[in-house]
């Protein structure tokens, strides 16, 4: 968070690529959208992110909720499963896979 003040305040950056993780990128995008600064995630996977209206925030990857719906297109190919299973991490990312929300 402090370093994309900096980048937007004191250093004047004409845009910022990342950060890395669901939830570094949500914290960070509103302070693109604070500062006007374009961000461009390139990794973060976490729908909401990108999907609060913001102006100045960019993404190059598919949302996350687009994972879980992959998996299960590829599955149903192989034949009609009784059950599918998703085992997932409890992050930003494992909870907007597989279209669960951490509590």
């Amino acid at each position: 968070m402090s370093a994309m003040e900096k980048l937007a305040t004191r250093d004047n950056v004409a845009g910022v690529v990342g950060p890395y993780t669901s939830a570094c990128a949500n914290a960070v995008a509103k302070l693109a959208e604070r500062y006007r600064t374009p961000l461009l995630i390139a990794a973060a996977a976490k729908e909401e992110i990108t999907r609060q209206g913001y102006k100045w925030v960019y993404r190059m990857n598919a949302p996350a909720d687009v994972y879980a719906s992959g998996i299960i297109d590829a599955a149903v190919t192989l034949g009609k499963p009784r059950t599918i299973a998703f085992i997932y991490e409890n992050t930003d990312f494992g909870t907007s896979t597989t279209g669960r929300r951490k509590p």
